[in-house]
C-alpha cells in the first residue's frame, strides 16, 4: 500500500494531498472489507469440506 501512496503525496501541495490520503484511506477500507469477505466465505467452504 505505501507504494502506492507514494505515487501521490510526494509533490502533493495543500488540496491535492487531502485527496490522496483520502484515495488511500478509501483504498485500504476497501482492501480490508474484502478480505474479511473472502475469508467469511472460504472458512465454511474449508470448514465443510
Amino acid at each position: 500500500m505505501r507504494c502506492f501512496i507514494s505515487l501521490f503525496e510526494p509533490g502533493c501541495r495543500g488540496n491535492k494531498a487531502g485527496i490522496a490520503s483520502a484515495l488511500a484511506t478509501t483504498c485500504s477500507d476497501l482492501g480490508i472489507s474484502l478480505g474479511i469477505a473472502i475469508i467469511g466465505s472460504v472458512g465454511p467452504a474449508v470448514y465443510r469440506a
